[in-house]
């Protein structure tokens, strides 16, 4: 299949002519690494491609007036544009109804009942990008050490107090999962040494069988314990998955 992520090269509109090429760039990167034939242009572009998705930030009559103007020469078996949360209602509509009818709408939110022709498809962010709440502090912690009667205060030591939560909740989950890991690692070193003396036993006589059957439910007991901290581990590591804190209410 052949994608095209476009956006303006130069929109009339500054409000839109920095942020869609830059998300243009990434969408188009990961729907390469998910093995589709993407690519990221700015318009004029001029060919037929079976996807073409517009990156540009949702605008308003007059920016698809423009947008129709520079996509000339660009056709395509079906047609996306990218919006917040639908568009119904919104002074973007016009362009959501005129790639509806062409295609869809890619949502990133799910803020209400997607339409017929509205996709939710998430957020993201280039893996360049890493969030580090240290960091995030420090500027903060300077920003108060620098200018203790600014008038952010109080909306710094709060955003503080949230990021020391965050921080607290990583200490504990690293150290869970440190823990983790050093259990699966012992009771693996059981696991196999219950499969070599079941081996060895398998050649022992009758008399030997009730043993085998009571190591073999041990071993079947380990295992159980094994899968279960795995998948708690694994739930561990996608805790960084998870929404991070939002503007506290003032």
């Amino acid at each position: 299949m052949k994608i095209l992520v476009f956006s303006l090269r130069y929109s009339k509109f500054g409000w839109l002519s920095v942020f869609p090429q830059v998300r243009g760039h990434v969408l188009a990167k990961y729907l390469r690494q998910l093995g589709e034939d993407a690519e990221f242009r700015a318009l004029p572009v001029e060919g037929h491609f079976d996807v073409a998705i517009c990156a540009d930030y949702q605008g308003d009559a007059r920016w698809l007036s423009l947008l129709q103007e520079r996509m000339t020469g660009l056709t395509a078996r079906r047609m996306f544009c990218m919006v917040d949360y639908g568009a119904t209602k919104h002074p973007s509509a016009p362009m959501a109804e005129w790639f509806a009818a062409r295609g869809g709408v890619l949502c990133h939110l799910r803020e209400r009942s997607l339409a017929a022709h509205e996709h939710y498809i998430g957020l993201g962010v280039d893996d360049v990008v890493r969030y580090d709440p240290t960091r995030a502090r420090g500027l903060f912690q300077g920003l108060l050490t620098k200018f203790p009667g600014t008038k952010h205060r109080d909306d710094a030591a709060a955003r503080m107090m949230l990021l020391d939560d965050v921080l607290r909740t990583r200490r504990v989950a690293a150290a869970r999962e440190r823990d983790l890991e050093d259990r699966i690692a012992k009771l693996e070193r059981e696991t196999q040494t219950l499969r070599v003396r079941i081996d060895s036993s398998a050649a022992q006589s009758d008399s030997l069988r009730g043993v085998i059957a009571r190591v073999e439910t041990l071993r079947k007991d380990r295992e159980t314990e094994l899968a279960a901290l795995r998948l708690e581990l694994q739930r561990l590591k996608e805790i960084d998955l998870k929404p991070r804190p939002t503007r506290p209410p003032t």
